[in-house]
Order: C-alpha cells, then structure tokens, then sequence
C-alpha cells in the first residue's frame, strides 16, 4: 500500500512539474542550456541559439529545410548531436546537417518560450512501454523561458505558403513496384511523394542531404512501371520455356514457403510463452497484493484471450506446413502453376505478393532500371530507357 500511494504521489508531482513548464529531459533542447541556479530551468545558449536564428531567417527567405542543411554544412557549423556531443548516433546523422534536423527545429514550439510536455504516456504504471497521445492532449505551458524567435516568426513559417500544406498519404495509393525500388547508388529506399497528380520517386538520402547520396534525379512512377512489366514479361515467359528450370522454380517457392511458416511457427510459440510468463506474473502480482482481485481478473481473461488466439494460429499454421511439406512436384502442377502465373503477368493483375516471390528490389539510377530478380539462376536486369 505505501508504494502503490508513493508511485502516485510521485507521478502527481511530475504532473504539476510538467504544467509548471519543468524541463525534465537529460539533454536541453539545441539552442538552450539547464540553467545551474534553477532546477529544471531553460536559458538560451549563445552559441547554439545563433544558429536556430539563421535556420528561422533563411526559412523566412523561402529557403526549403534541405537547402538551409546544405548551407549550414557549406559553413560546417557543428550539427546539434555534434554541439551537444550526443553518443550512440549513427556517424552521419552526427556530421552532417539533413533535411530532417532542420525540419525538426523549425516545427518546435520551444524556441518560442514555451514547454510541451506529455507526448507519450506509459501504458500503465506497470509498464515501461509508452504510447503517443494524441496532439490535443499535450501538456503545453507558456511563456516558461526566455524565448529565441517569437510566436509571430514561428506561425508565420507555418502557414501553407512558406511551410507547406498536408500531403497526401501516397502510402495508401495501390503501386506494384513502388516498395520495391531503391536508389543505385547510396542503395536506400526511393521516397514517394504525390506531385502533379503523379507519384514521385526521389532518394531518400539525397532528400536530406546532398553529402549523402549525389543522386539528384526524380522520376514519376507512372513512366516507370509499364517499362518494368514488359521486361517482366519478356524475361518470364523466355525463363518460363526452359522446362529444365521449372522444377527448381517450384522447389524454390515451396521451399521459401515452409521456411516462412516454420519462421511464424516459432514466433507463436515465443508469444506463448511470453503470455504464460504475464499470467505467472500477474499470478504473483496478485498473491503480493501489488494489484487488486478485479485488476488480477480483467487482467487475466486479456491474457487467456490472447492465449486462445495464439493457439488457434499456431494450428493454422502447422496445417498449411504439413500441406506444403507433403506437395509432389508433378509435372501436371508445374504446368498449371508456371500457366498461371504467366496469365496474371500478361493481364496485369499478378498481386505485390507475386512481386515479391519473383523480384528481390529494382534499383533506379541516372537513365537506368536495374530489376533484381529472387531467383539466383536469372540475371539481373539492367534497363537503359529512362
């Protein structure tokens, strides 16, 4: 009972910090120091505070945050993770100024004097996990420190003109291929973004930072997939004739799919032990009085739900690995199966999942697709029609 009521008065003390604008967070955010006078206190460093300034005037100039990066690399002045010597980063994300980290200064209230606490929330006092509360619910405090650019700098470089507008989610937009290509040279995920009604294809790398990855190119996706369908189609049905390769094609496929099952398989049973482990827990939990008998029941018909849906997909899973281990390898299914598969090419409606059987990850460069396909006995593909 004593730690159950000094957990709560301890969280309510880290809640009236929060809306007293405290700062708790090991690391000030750039631009600021923790004052030594006052516990919990943001005052402006000078050094850092300079730079913040120049990032919210050259915004103001109509500056994108890529182009504000790349100036501040040109001058090498030191990135916050450098300035604040921040460890464990990855060494570029140390080094160089991205499109990313300047977006991120420019998008914090806290260069306005004002504290945003409350982002996240654990799931219970129990628990370390944390989720995301929803914007509406942040813990905002005005006017805690001194402020480095004012509110009316600040909203300005957020209106739809200088700032941009919401995009749409291009993720949701139905593409064959667009998961699959990556840039030729840094090799990273090419980025999607909708523009003149078409879906843009752009380095990832090359968005944050020209010292990433050179590749400047963009691509509208649209020009690209009937390009990539027709070697498709040219390359399978030459592959598909060799009837010396159709048996290692099938083995292939079957093969992928009991190691994927038996990859699932394992996975349920790690998840049934993890959820026997919480019963036993809650158990304990119990018997030592850290929860109540309502919190132990609610809590353990969760779990025994859990439990029943894990088991329920476990047996799935073990019947489709015993129907894939016990598949003959006829010519008759080879036949109909290589048929198949040739007909949903030629119709354009084989699935991103048939793509992903077939094709490991396109690769675009300057004037060139490179398609590599998932099996080692075709080549590569290398297209020069862009």
């Amino acid at each position: 009972m004593f730690c159950k009521e000094t957990s709560k008065s301890i969280k309510k003390s880290k809640r009236r910090k929060m809306y007293e604008g405290f700062y708790a967070c090991n690391t000030p955010p750039y631009g600021y120091k923790k004052s030594e006078d006052e516990h919990g206190k943001l005052i402006i460093d000078e050094n850092s505070a300079k730079v913040v300034k120049k990032i919210f005037e050259l915004k103001i100039k109509h500056m994108t945050s890529k182009q504000i990066a790349e100036q501040l690399n040109k001058e090498k002045i030191p990135t916050p993770a450098q300035y604040l010597k921040v460890k464990g980063l990855p060494q570029n994300s140390v080094k160089i100024w991205t499109r990313t980290s300047v977006s991120r200064i420019l998008g914090n209230p806290v260069y306005t004097g004002d504290c945003i606490r409350g982002k996240t929330q654990n799931i219970s006092y129990k628990s370390k996990k944390k989720i995301s509360v929803r914007k509406k619910d942040y813990i905002v405090t005005k006017n805690t420190h001194e402020a480095i650019i004012s509110k009316d700098v600040f909203e300005k470089i957020h209106n739809d003109t200088l700032y941009g507008s919401t995009k749409q989610d291009v993720n949701r937009i139905n593409t064959k291929f667009a998961d699959l290509m990556y840039c030729a040279y840094c090799h990273k995920k090419m980025t999607k973004r909708i523009q003149k009604g078409g879906i843009n294809l752009h380095c990832a790398s090359n968005r944050e930072s020209n010292e990433l990855c050179s590749f400047k190119e963009n691509y509208f996706y649209e020009q690209i997939e009937p390009i990539i369908i027709e070697e498709i189609q040219k390359t399978f049905e030459s592959y598909f004739k060799d009837k010396t390769l159709k048996k290692s094609i099938l083995k292939r496929q079957n093969t992928l799919k009991i190691k994927e099952l038996e990859r699932l398989l394992n996975g349920q049973d790690i998840a049934l032990k993890r959820i026997s482990f919480k019963i036993s827990q809650l158990y304990n939990d119990r018997l030592s009085g850290k929860i109540s008998e309502e919190e132990y029941k609610n809590n353990y018909a969760v779990l025994i739900e859990e439990r029943n849906i894990a088991n329920e997909n476990k047996e799935k899973l073990e019947l489709d690995l015993e129907k894939f281990q016990n598949i003959k390898l006829e010519t008759s299914s080879e036949k109909d199966i290589i048929n198949n598969l040739i007909k949903k090419i030629k119709r354009d409606k084989f699935s991103l999942e048939d793509m992903n059987k077939i094709i490991s990850k396109i690769e675009i460069g300057k004037g060139i697709i490179i398609i590599h396909f998932a099996f080692s006995d075709i080549a590569d593909k290398k297209i020069s029609t862009l």
